[in-house]
């Protein structure tokens, strides 16, 4: 995917992300553009998706920090093993799209279940390796954080006038 099929506040986000973590822009806009999809589908904000990728595995597709635990979204094989077959299988989970599409539904049952989107990550840290850091639920919320005042602020700078004659009026 090109990056030039993204809206500004995709561009921009797809931008930032690909320098900090090192990541090609072209592959990461077509996870910034998926995980906007399955947002709107799930009522899971975008950044909050993106926030547990970057948290879980540096957008680090074939990450693995446990026997189950695989991709991006560090989903649990054994425990989606039915939902992984119905995209080809336990190797699935280290498709990036898959995996994000997975882990988006999981993180979504968990925020419905608990009420809350802190609760809900909070919930969704619990099945992640990275159980027992205290400052799980906390690094994921304070990225989602950053990523939507990127966005807003992208929005701002775009309404804003620019040109001379603008400025004048």
């Amino acid at each position: 995917m090109t990056t030039q099929a993204l809206t500004p506040e995709q561009l921009s986000l797809t931008q930032w992300l690909s320098r900090k973590y090192h990541i090609s822009p072209e592959p990461l806009a077509a996870l910034v553009t998926e995980a906007w999809a399955m947002g709107e589908r799930s009522q899971v904000p975008p950044t909050l998706i993106l926030a547990v990728i970057a948290v879980e595995s540096n957008f680090n597709p074939f990450a693995q920090r446990s026997d189950n635990n695989r991709g991006l979204m560090q989903i649990d094989s054994l425990s989606q093993q039915e939902t992984l077959g119905r995209f080809g299988g336990p190797l699935s989970v280290f498709d990036p799209l898959t995996n994000l599409r997975v882990g988006s539904r999981v993180l979504q049952s968990f925020i419905q279940e608990k009420g809350s989107i802190e609760d809900g990550v909070r919930a969704y840290g619990q099945t992640s390796p990275q159980a027992a850091d205290s400052s799980y639920t906390e690094r994921i919320l304070t990225e989602h954080k950053l990523l939507e005042r990127l966005i807003q602020t992208r929005a701002t700078a775009a309404s804003e006038p620019t040109s001379a004659a603008a400025k004048r009026l």
